[in-house]
């Protein structure tokens, strides 16, 4: 078999659309409407013709200088490969070799957890790839609320029963700036190289589609007026992504965002709701997630550098010294 690469303007958003959404993968990411938002351009690797969609693979792109690069946007944990039937193995070598091939410089690319059995096996056939096993958290909320924090660790029941005697008040709202403020007075130190200020206008345009697609769910935890936590999630069908979140000093002390995921948990129980934490790679924010009882979901993230000298030589060099962080928080 031999992958089609279509670019955006030769992609038919009703046939992508629906193929996204009778995937064994489905995913919000997948959609053309929301790729169109956090994708600054992308292509596609669609078999086995541009009319007749049976297994999907988005490709983000970004321009570098004359180069058109292969990049994981913000807000989009992970891509990967989409199709109603289950992945084979021959399936998913013959779309790596074409995003190999198609594409000499790939900075990140990440596979849908449920491509990980298809692709993991495959790597040590493609050698220019280089590749690492990313890890989300997972909670399924399929059990009644008493059996969700059953599973919830020593530690975060008694973080749980602290917060309730800080008398927390969570309200909804439309409105991300508070948001995106107790971030950037809260969490923007702790990241590598800062936050660009493109980042939060893409969250404020990602936020507009949400609502206006009924997904987004956007919540605040405050005390005496002031708010001093706040999440985003989006909704979407049986998945709710755990999408940006932020919490003050006070908010951290009086264990506010446990309180509102506790809360959340509990409205939504005894749904089949699968939660994605959308877990960085880093051990204490995804041992922060696995403490309310979440499992280990696996994915692969790539790279590849086939630029030819001394392009390739300049990109290590950049690399080593500007580590590339995909993750907002």
């Amino acid at each position: 078999m031999e992958p089609v690469l279509l670019t955006r303007s030769e992609i038919d958003d009703r046939l992508w659309d629906e193929c996204i959404d009778r995937s064994r993968e489905r995913v919000i990411y997948g959609f053309s409407w929301y790729l169109d938002q956090v994708c600054e351009d992308w292509n596609a690797l669609i078999w086995p013709s541009a009319s007749d969609f049976k297994i999907l693979m988005p490709v983000p792109l970004k321009k570098r200088y004359f180069l058109k690069v292969v990049q994981q946007p913000f807000f989009c944990q992970y891509l990967g490969l989409f199709s109603s039937t289950e992945i084979t193995p021959e399936q998913a070598f013959a779309f790596l070799s074409a995003l190999s091939s198609n594409f000499p410089f790939i900075s990140s690319y990440s596979f849908n957890p449920k491509n990980y059995a298809a692709v993991i096996s495959l790597l040590s056939k493609r050698k220019e790839l280089e590749y690492e096993v990313h890890e989300t958290v997972w909670l399924l909320l399929k059990n009644n609320f008493l059996e969700i924090q059953k599973q919830y660790s020593i530690d975060k029941k008694r973080n749980l029963k602290r917060s309730l005697g800080w008398k927390w008040t969570i309200s909804k709202s439309r409105d991300i700036e508070p948001l995106i403020e107790l971030f950037v007075s809260n969490n923007t130190a702790t990241i590598e190289g800062g936050v660009s200020p493109k980042s939060y206008m893409l969250l404020k345009c990602l936020f507009e589609k949400l609502t206006e697609k009924n997904c987004a769910e956007l919540a605040y935890v405050s005390k005496d007026g002031v708010t001093h936590a706040g999440a985003l999630f989006i909704n979407d069908g049986s998945t709710t992504i755990y999408l940006f979140n932020s919490s003050d000093e006070m908010g951290r002390k009086g264990n506010a965002r446990t309180f509102l995921l506790n809360r959340y948990f509990e409205s939504h129980s005894g749904s089949d709701i699968l939660f994605d934490f959308e877990s960085p790679q880093v051990m204490s924010i995804a041992s922060f997630y696995k403490s309310f009882g979440g499992e280990s979901a696996a994915f692969i993230h790539i790279s590849k550098n086939g630029l030819p000298f001394p392009l390739k030589q300049i990109q290590y060099v950049r690399k080593w010294f500007f580590k590339t962080r995909q993750d907002l928080f």
